[in-house]
């Protein structure tokens, strides 16, 4: 991504993309005889990552970049964002904006967020956990299907 200099990808995010050109996992289950999609997990391949337009919505003043790491969603989109007080250009957070275009701290790195990913099993509007509203009533399905899993958002 040389047209994106001076941000240059985190390492575990180039990592990632080095041994899979990005991610699409769905998964389902069978309820009543009846096979319900349930679960994705998505990050963008390296062609996708583009730049984010910050002139949207509410953009936090430190934001300087942003750049689409998830396209698959419906609810919002998930950024990889750097920061004006960042030491390098090479942090970066991960962020979520919502439909309003306000945006949500969800991780300090990429490999927080895929672990965050993982445990949330892709359930629907998952990031939505990291908002001031939270999961919407037929989100909450997760606890039924994980009840182990803890839906509540942790602080940066």
């Amino acid at each position: 991504l040389q047209s994106h200099q001076p941000y240059c990808l985190p390492s575990d995010l180039k990592s990632f993309l080095l041994i899979s050109n990005g991610l699409l996992l769905r998964w389902s289950i069978r309820a009543r005889e009846e096979v319900v999609s349930l679960g994705l997990m998505s990050l963008n391949p390296i062609a996708d990552i583009v730049p984010i337009d910050l002139g949207m919505g509410t953009t936090p003043p430190r934001f300087t970049a942003a750049y689409s790491l998830d396209s698959s969603s419906n609810s919002g989109r998930v950024a990889l964002v750097y920061l004006a007080d960042s030491t390098t250009s090479k942090e970066a957070q991960v962020w979520f904006q919502d439909l309003a275009a306000k945006w949500h701290f969800i991780a300090n790195t990429f490999t927080d967020y895929f672990r965050l990913m993982i445990m949330h099993l892709g359930l629907p509007h998952w990031q939505h956990v990291f908002t001031d509203i939270g999961l919407d009533t037929a989100s909450k399905v997760g606890h039924f299907i994980a009840p182990d899993l803890d839906f509540s958002p942790s602080k940066p």
